[in-house]
């Protein structure tokens, strides 16, 4: 798991641990944790969350 994923698994576990009901914004994250990943990419930049 890239530290990445799992820092996205530490907020979605918090923002359901706030009573967030979280599915479908936790599943549009993952897709672009996904696509990070298959960028390459070690953190987040402008230019890819544009794109």
């Amino acid at each position: 798991m890239t530290a990445i994923r799992d820092s996205l698994a530490q907020y979605v576990a918090v923002r359901r641990a706030l009573g967030a009901s979280f599915y479908e914004p936790a599943l549009a994250l993952g897709h672009f944790v996904d696509f990070l990943e298959r960028e390459g990419a070690e953190f987040i930049t402008t230019y890819l969350a544009l794109r």
